[in-house]
């Protein structure tokens, strides 16, 4: 397990934090109690547990408003307000992805992402994976990089404990912490305001981090 890490030329201290939140936010639709309950473990099963519910369309429209998921899972026969409204309501709205989930392969057509039922969790991953991955990096800030890593990166705190596994952890987040500086043209002696906007290159190590950390910590025993 990942303790702590301190580079010797005094640059980088990390360490990784089990509690902090690296999953998604997913907002799931349907108007069956007993597909919500499926979904749910569904999603806790492969990884996701910062899951939202709605009852039907309509709630779910509101759900996304008040919640702003990174994704949605509709389901297409709902009452007040069906799956492929959802989807228009949400495509007026941003441009967040949306999968839909119907045992009728017809109203596949048009849709972002469509899952016919039944489907397995492998099925669902796969396309929660896909859709993820189809999406625009979104814009990190510093501020959200000291909060994933738990410490700043670019702050010595003295002594530590020296990593003991995960030897590639610490390589990524000291390219990222480069990439960071960098982008921002300033030296690793400097201090950046959490509001600094990442650079593209130091976004995308940022997520890849991330994705990175997710696959460990399916793999390990923390």
């Amino acid at each position: 397990m990942l303790h702590s890490f301190l580079e010797k030329d005094n640059i980088l201290f990390v360490a990784y934090c089990p509690q902090i939140e690296i999953m998604k936010k997913i907002l799931v639709i349907d108007d069956d109690p007993s597909i919500i309950m499926v979904m749910v473990g569904l999603l806790s099963l492969i990884g996701y547990n910062n899951v939202v519910t709605a009852a039907d369309g309509d709630e779910g429209t509101r759900k996304f408003e008040s919640e702003k998921p990174d994704l949605v899972i509709t389901d297409f026969n709902m009452p007040k307000i069906n799956g492929i409204g959802v989807l228009r309501y949400i495509r007026s709205k941003s441009k967040t992805p949306v999968i839909l989930m119907s045992s009728e392969t017809s109203v596949a057509s048009g849709t972002d992402y469509f899952l016919k039922k039944p489907f397995t969790s492998t099925q669902l991953k796969c396309m929660i994976k896909k859709c993820m991955a189809e999406q625009p990096v979104a814009q990190v800030t510093v501020g959200e990089v000291i909060e994933y890593i738990g410490f700043p990166t670019w702050q010595s705190q003295g002594q530590s404990d020296v990593m003991s596994d995960w030897y590639e952890y610490p390589r990524r987040i000291k390219e990222l912490n480069r990439s960071i500086f960098e982008e921002a043209g300033i030296s690793m002696e400097s201090a950046l305001p959490d509001n600094t906007v990442l650079g593209e290159k130091s976004q995308r190590l940022f997520e890849e981090l991330k994705v990175f950390v997710e696959s460990l910590k399916q793999t390990s025993d923390i």
